[in-house]
């Protein structure tokens, strides 16, 4: 009877039931017993449970065993903290915590911040970062947690990472950040939040980031913005190799020098601009554009006249 009431019990999360099978069989180490591989903590955690999680801690169940399920890799080798991220049980988070669960233990690659961030659980992302889980773990796919966030648009977590050391110049396995990540998404408010903390475009691995897909984030965010106006077709057109193109958005809509400023601070990289400018000082002065020759001049260009 003992041997079906614990899993269900635990399954249901009642206390009193829990409590009978503690009082019968204390001796007897019952809690680190597993059905199908779950322990009762287990158990309880998936499904909710606050109050039984928390007498099953008072009884001595461990929060740091893993979920013993070979024949199964979507939950073998997972531990309670990770189950209970996962779902978003705040305050069984809260319990386990509190109980001395590993904070950065992976499972599939991520740490329960990683999954966590996944998802935008604000509170959960506070309590893991309080009980200090590393902020810039990398999963196998060299993703961070801000990564997530950024992808995710999640601007009060992003927030939150950041002014807990979150780095913004990581970068995943195809070299690029998480300001990519938000500009891919469209996300204003957390790549203007990236920006902000010294996150820029070009900050990559590789030259050729800026390339097809980078490039029409960085369009679409500029067009949400409306900060810089048609100027957005600068980087993209540019960087899919037609400087002249990029000049005709330029023709159309007028030169305005900050634009260009920021465009070169953030959105080229450095082996771009050289070609960019000269193109731009060439056309300038083809067409006696002179406040855009000096400008030209002034960012190093070598003007022949």
């Amino acid at each position: 009877m003992l041997a079906t009431t614990w899993w269900r019990a635990a399954s249901q999360g009642d206390v009193k039931r829990l409590g009978r099978v503690l009082a019968l069989e204390r001796d007897e180490g019952w809690v680190h017993r597993t059905h199908f591989g779950y322990t009762a903590l287990h158990l309880c955690v998936w499904g909710g449970h606050v109050a039984a999680t928390a007498f099953l801690l008072s009884a001595g169940a461990d929060p740091k065993e893993h979920v013993h399920k070979p024949s199964d890799d979507h939950v073998h080798g997972i531990s309670s903290l990770h189950l209970a991220t996962r779902d978003g049980h705040v305050d069984v988070v809260r319990l386990l915590l509190a109980s001395g669960a590993a904070t950065d233990e992976r499972f599939l690659g991520r740490t329960p911040l990683q999954v966590a961030s996944e998802h935008g659980y604000f509170e959960i992302i506070e309590l893991l970062v309080r009980h200090g889980a590393a902020i810039n773990v990398q999963d196998t796919n060299g993703r961070s947690s801000l990564h997530s966030v950024a992808a995710w648009g999640y601007a009060r977590v992003a927030r939150l990472l950041l002014d807990h050391g979150a780095s913004v110049h990581l970068f995943d396995a195809k070299g690029t950040s998480a300001l990519f990540a938000a500009t891919e998404s469209g996300d204003v408010a957390t790549t203007k939040l990236l920006l902000d903390t010294g996150a820029r475009l070009h900050n990559v691995k590789s030259p050729m980031t800026l390339h097809g897909v980078f490039a029409d984030a960085l369009e679409r965010w500029i067009l949400q913005c409306k900060d810089h106006g048609a100027l957005l077709d600068l980087v993209g057109r540019l960087n899919d190799g037609g400087p002249l193109a990029a000049l005709s958005v330029l023709v159309l809509n007028g030169f305005v020098l900050e634009a260009l400023r920021f465009v070169l601070a953030v959105g080229l990289h450095p082996t771009h601009q050289t070609t960019f400018l000269r193109a731009l000082a060439a056309w300038a002065m083809d067409h006696n554009q002179l406040t855009l020759v000096q400008f030209c001049h002034d960012c190093g260009v070598e003007l022949l006249i």
